[in-house]
């Protein structure tokens, strides 16, 4: 019962287009680099979104606000 479970659990993280028998063996070196290139690939568009909103705010204060006061 236990065992199933843990196999749909796996299917679920690793889609596998053929599970059978060999389906506990370690995940293919080529999906997991493709996860992990996703994941970097996501935390990168965070940092780029986060850098945007920054500069975004920086130009917003800059143009409220006068050059003189500013410095």
């Amino acid at each position: 019962m236990n065992l199933g479970k843990h196999k749909s659990i796996l299917s679920l993280i690793f889609p596998h287009p053929n599970l059978g028998s060999n389906s506990f063996q370690c995940p293919n070196p080529l999906q997991t680099l493709l996860s992990v290139t996703l994941f970097f690939l996501c935390m990168v568009a965070i940092l780029c979104a986060l850098t945007f909103t920054m500069v975004l705010i920086c130009v917003f204060t800059s143009l409220v606000l006068p050059c003189s006061q500013r410095r």
